[in-house]
């Protein structure tokens, strides 16, 4: 059963064009990263008529890194929670659970299966444009650390399951399609200006945010951002779980 709907989940999101334009829109953001990195100095020189080069510092993998880590945490990282949250909400609407599918097991596959297709291709495809920007980066400026950017780009992937996780979350427990969109928007965002603070960036796992980009700097010490990351995505996987299950039995 699990295999199945899997299979057709796949199928749909190419039909529907969702793969296609995470696809399109994962690209975009390498090529700005890419670019931005690069010539971003010259570009906002010529823009303003000031003189920003050194202001900017030199272009490095380190800069083009560092804004293709923010291009994830600030888009593609909203785009995998409220898709995770609009994919479960429309699971329940659409009555896709009910019927024959009564057997909590077979629920709780279902529910998983339809949230972690989309957001198992994004960190793919995600992965793929990392791939890109570190050995188009080693071609332009042949200084990549690739220890560190495997580090940033898994840091980054546990966060994105985080909040993918919370927005499942959200969609089992939202009652209207703007809430299932709401409530991960508004987690995300929460999450990004709380990580500003020292104490909640060092233990909890909001810090996955900056930890993600700081580590192509220098040492961190990501444990309890990643552990507690661990123990949301588990916490989480059983609430919706609960709730899912026991829904119109």
């Amino acid at each position: 059963m699990s295999a199945r709907f899997a299979t057709w989940k796949l199928i749909s999101l190419y039909r529907n064009r969702g793969l296609v334009t995470v696809i399109l829109g994962i690209g975009a953001l390498a090529v700005i990263a890419i670019v931005t990195g690069r010539w971003g100095a010259q570009l906002l020189s010529a823009a303003t008529g000031m003189e920003l080069e050194g202001v900017l510092g030199e272009p490095s993998t380190i800069t083009t890194w560092q804004q293709w880590m923010s291009n994830l945490n600030q888009i593609v990282l909203l785009v995998v929670a409220i898709w995770a949250g609009y994919t479960t909400f429309t699971l329940r609407r659409n009555g896709e659970a009910t019927g024959l599918l009564t057997k909590p097991l077979t629920r709780t596959a279902l529910l998983h299966v339809s949230w972690l297709i989309p957001t198992a291709l994004t960190l793919a495809i995600a992965a793929l444009g990392s791939a890109a920007v570190a050995l188009i980066t080693q071609a332009l400026y042949a200084d990549v650390e690739w220890a560190r950017l495997a580090g940033s780009l898994g840091l980054w992937a546990l966060s994105a399951v985080v909040w993918a996780t919370i927005g499942a979350l959200g969609g089992v427990l939202a009652s209207s399609t703007i809430a299932a969109i709401v409530i991960p928007v508004v987690g995300v965002l929460a999450g990004g200006i709380l990580s500003a603070i020292p104490a909640l960036a060092d233990y909890s796992f909001v810090g996955l945010f900056p930890m993600s980009t700081a580590i192509v700097t220098g040492p961190i010490e990501p444990w309890w951002a990643m552990g507690t990351g661990i123990a949301v995505i588990l916490i989480g996987l059983w609430m919706a779980r609960a709730r899912f299950s026991r829904e119109d039995l």
